[in-house]
């Protein structure tokens, strides 16, 4: 897992607000996770754990409920993965 990953995570769980979607995809495919787009979203799932899945808007704002879903779908990954930013 990446610094940037984990410096992202730690702005999320500052704030909500400011995030792009290029902030998702290196919070994401630094916690390795893969992605597929489709329509106006970026799927992005976890190939180890299927139900790790969160869609993110693929426009400039986004709305705080992506971030809360990117903070929740990450802390799972890390409570099973016993990951630590150390």
């Amino acid at each position: 897992m990446g610094k940037k990953a984990w410096a992202i995570l730690a702005k999320m769980q500052r704030t909500k607000a400011g995030f792009k979607p290029k902030d998702f995809e290196a919070l994401y495919v630094g916690f390795g996770f893969d992605y597929v787009d489709k329509g106006g979203h970026r799927k992005y799932f976890h190939p180890k754990y299927p139900d790790l899945v969160s869609p993110v808007g693929r426009h400039g704002k986004l709305t705080a409920g992506y971030v809360d879903d990117a903070v929740d779908t990450i802390n799972l990954l890390i409570k099973r993965e016993g990951l630590s930013d150390k």
